[in-house]
């Protein structure tokens, strides 16, 4: 953590100022700072504590799409998609689901925890059932605490009798 030093003066009775800190998150863990305000009032220096957890959760992705092909209406077709946690601390799951123009054409199952250590993975099958003919695309959709909190894996198909 950084905090820039900042000097605060000519505030006026009864007058307040704002002060801007920046934070640099170099390190992973829980950190914390304390600003002091040096002035002239009782209990100087004023104090303002602050404290940040920096987390570096990652989600991988293989493959990053499913091309499933040409699939006979009323037959199915079922690929795998495996999520890895490529970051230095927990990868937190909230939900895993089917979206997209097309969603009722594919379903999904996992066995994937809601947390997710480093380097540990899980695999989610994703099943595609046309119910058209035609090309069928929607989305496997993780949203989770890494840097872009929703991914996206997508998901084409062709549906034919």
């Amino acid at each position: 953590m950084r905090v820039w030093p900042f000097i605060v003066s000519g505030a006026a009775a009864g007058k307040s100022c704002v002060v801007n800190v920046i934070f640099f998150a170099g390190n992973i863990g829980s950190l914390s700072a304390t600003i002091n305000v040096n002035d002239n009032a009782a209990g100087s220096p004023q104090q303002v504590s602050l404290s940040a957890t920096v987390i570096n959760p990652q989600a991988s992705y293989n493959p990053r799409s499913l091309n499933f092909g040409t699939v006979v209406i009323g037959h199915s077709s079922t690929k795998n998609v495996t999520l890895t946690n490529t970051g230095t601390t927990a990868l937190d799951i909230s939900s895993i689901s089917i979206t997209g123009a097309n969603k009722s054409n594919y379903t999904q199952t996992n066995a994937c925890p809601s947390s997710l250590a480093p380097t540990d993975n899980c695999v989610i099958s994703v099943t595609f059932t046309p119910s058209a003919t035609g090309t069928r695309s929607a989305n496997l959709t993780v949203v989770d605490n890494a840097a872009f909190s929703t991914q996206n894996v997508s998901l084409t198909g062709k549906g034919s009798n």
